[in-house]
């Protein structure tokens, strides 16, 4: 599964609501120029669990003008707190996906 942008928080979204349903989990996540939503285990119900069962990786471009760096740190910040393992991915360009 690969999210964009705020196509990152769809993305999350959707398999947290796959894996709550029984579902299969995705055989990878790819977060690209966007995250986690904060919210996602807020409520402490468990709904983070489809990403410590999923690979993740997040993808930044080194000028993406809305992931900053602060953004990142944050973004590493809770998956550690929600004990996710993760990749993070950096490449030379802005907040695009390159062809």
């Amino acid at each position: 599964v690969l999210g964009f942008s705020q196509g990152a928080t769809t993305a999350c979204r959707w398999l947290a609501h796959r894996h709550a349903a029984g579902r299969a989990p995705a055989a990878r996540l790819v977060l690209w120029g966007g995250g986690v939503p904060p919210d996602l285990d807020a409520a402490g119900d468990g709904r983070a669990a489809v990403l410590r069962a999923t690979p993740l990786t997040l993808v930044v471009g080194d000028a993406d003008e809305y992931v900053t760096a602060e953004a990142v740190a944050e973004q590493e910040r809770q998956l550690a707190a929600l004990r996710v393992l993760h990749a993070l991915v950096r490449y030379p360009g802005g907040h695009r996906i390159p062809p």
